[in-house]
């Protein structure tokens, strides 16, 4: 029998049951019965085998009260605990905007809210974790709750995006604090021209040389950036330093320092924006990480430095860090290469269907999104999965919490419009007269270029001379993941048809080079591209990203269909 089929039996389900309940219900089954086919080592998890189909249908209706009893108790104690973020002083403007876009929340009340994210925390923990289901793991299984649930409300509340058109900025004197209506936490590294240009008055560098503006350097047509990549609020900025080499994108702890203190700090909301953590997607999730694992213990008595310095010893001076949880081979907390057996998160792999609330996972922009850009605002979001019901949706620090087709669709709009910029640029070139065949993009990590002489790239020389833009495209020199996808004339092949990426050498080069066009042939009614006598493209279009040239879970399609539905992601260890 089919899993799909097995979920959807009678004997599951009360009489009267209501829809959230009842898809809670199917959440646990599906994971519970995945996790015994793994035990048994089978190879198709959704698949049960007749000769099992009694034992298992037996077990799962003999856990289901037990789990729905485990969410009782828990939610018992998490609607009366105190501790947990107060909903009524949630900042009003961020919760009815919330609201306004989850309008399924049940009477339009946090705590509803709130109550959901709780049972489906727990209906799918005791999917993965049979020891949770029975009253001997009720410990476990709160703990586990507490800090999935602390990481999604700092999300919601404490995160969230405010869009430009939102802050309402008083800056002057430019010396002075810069107040934007908010009182915030968390802000990315860069502010925009539209507003503090007329104050930079960059040196050849771009730095800005006016008082006041000198932590910051014009860069791209839209922002100005922090001069030095990343930087924390003054409470903790002598707690957290620089590692050594001086990493601008990592903070260490700094040796002997109140731990604890140096983690709730970070959230110190500052109605000055110079006053606020000014860093990342990633470095953001990370501090979301460590301050619900800090919330979590602290609740039970536990000193976390005390935990720290007994699991990781001091030896270590990097094991509590601020970073790119999903970067890098080094041991660190919340880290994916964390091996620690006493670690308090851990890396796996996941199918959509078994992702968590409170998750931490990247999604990502069509590849070509990067080199069409120089530190583009959205080459991949790292996010928390905030709900699972009734939808799937996820969180970031650029963004108000999404489902993932309108994450791709936000991120695709963006690479949509540099494209637009670029065939613009293109067009001003050819109308300068420029006999130019290629040309470096400032702001760009690829370049501009048209393509003539490319082995195995149809249309280099495949347009009539009406057309003859078309042949100009974005070039770069591939990497070695991309150069892995050339070797593999069935990948590169994927890749080409999915994602319009090429790759292949330009005549007499010996790099591999990447290409993504501008233009494409214009199709006829029967998908044929329009073609004169002589076999040469007459009609072209351009070229429109759409969200399903973007992989999502991976920068490129996965050469193996089978891996398409591998999530990656970071996880409160139970």
């Amino acid at each position: 029998m089919r899993l799909g089929q097995f979920i959807q039996e009678a004997s599951f389900y009360p009489s009267g049951i209501n829809n959230e309940n009842r898809q809670a219900r199917k959440d646990f089954i599906r994971i519970r019965v995945r996790q015994i086919r793994r035990v048994t080592g089978a190879t198709d998890l959704n698949d049960i085998p007749s000769s099992l189909e009694a034992p298992i249908r037996a077990s799962i209706l003999s856990e289901l009260p037990q789990v729905e009893a485990a969410f009782n108790t828990i939610w018992s104690r998490v609607s009366s605990d105190t501790q947990h973020i107060n909903l009524n002083a949630v900042d009003r403007r961020m919760r009815n905007y919330y609201l306004n876009i989850e309008n399924f929340v049940p009477n339009r009340l946090l705590i509803n809210l709130r109550q959901r994210l709780v049972k489906f925390i727990v209906y799918r923990a005791c999917g993965w974790v049979q020891s949770m289901i029975s009253p001997s793991g009720i410990e476990a299984l709160h703990m586990l709750v507490d800090r999935r649930l602390r990481i999604v409300e700092r999300m919601l509340y404490d995160v969230g995006r405010v869009e430009r058109w939102d802050r309402n900025w008083r800056i002057t004197p430019i010396t002075g604090t810069w107040e934007d209506s908010w009182n915030r936490n968390f802000e990315y590294p860069r502010i925009p021209r539209s507003r503090f240009d007329r104050f930079c008055n960059p040196n050849s560098s771009g730095i800005c040389q006016t008082a006041g503006m000198q932590d910051w350097t014009r860069f791209g047509s839209d922002n100005l950036l922090l001069t030095g990549t990343t930087r924390l609020n003054p409470i903790v900025r002598a707690q957290w330093v620089r590692p050594p080499g001086g990493n601008e994108y990592m903070f260490y702890i700094e040796p002997y320092t109140n731990k604890e203190t140096a983690i709730s700090s970070l959230f110190s909301p500052s109605t000055n924006y110079k006053d606020r953590n000014l860093i990342f997607c990633d470095h953001v999730i990370h501090v979301l990480h460590l301050e619900a694992l800090l919330f979590a213990k602290r609740k039970r008595g536990q000193s976390l430095s005390s935990w720290l310095d007994d699991t990781y010893g001091l030896a270590h001076p990097g094991y509590l860090r601020i970073y790119a949880p999903f970067v890098g081979a080094e041991h660190f907390i919340a880290g994916s290469e964390d091996q620690n057996p006493n670690r308090h998160y851990e890396f796996k792999e996941v199918v959509e269907e078994e992702l968590q609330i409170g998750d931490h996972l990247i999604v990502y922009n069509h590849p070509v999104y990067d080199r069409a850009t120089i530190n583009g605002v959205w080459r991949l979001e790292n996010a928390i999965v905030v709900e699972t019901y009734p939808e799937l949706r996820m969180q970031g620090h650029g963004i108000q919490p999404k489902t993932l087709g309108q994450m791709k669709e936000t991120m695709i709009a963006l690479f949509n419009n540099e494209l637009n910029a670029l065939r613009r640029r293109v067009m001003n070139h050819i109308s300068s007269g420029s006999s130019a065949v290629i040309f470096d993009l400032e702001d760009h990590e690829a370049a501009l270029a048209m393509v003539t002489n490319v082995v195995g790239f149809s249309p280099a020389n495949g347009y009539a001379t009406s057309v003859n833009i078309a042949r100009w495209c974005l070039i770069w020199v591939a990497n070695s993941s991309e150069i892995r996808i050339h070797s593999n004339s069935s990948w590169s092949g994927l890749i080409w048809r999915q994602q319009k990426v090429f790759y292949s050498r330009f005549t007499g080069r010996p790099e591999i080079f990447g290409i993504f066009p501008l233009w494409e042939p214009l199709p006829d009614r029967h998908g044929n591209p329009r073609i004169n006598s002589a076999g040469e493209v007459t009609r072209i279009r351009e070229v429109r990203v759409t969200p399903q040239m973007v992989a999502a879970w991976t920068w490129y399609f996965p050469e193996s269909p089978a891996a398409m539905n591998s999530i990656p992601v970071i996880q409160p260890k139970p």
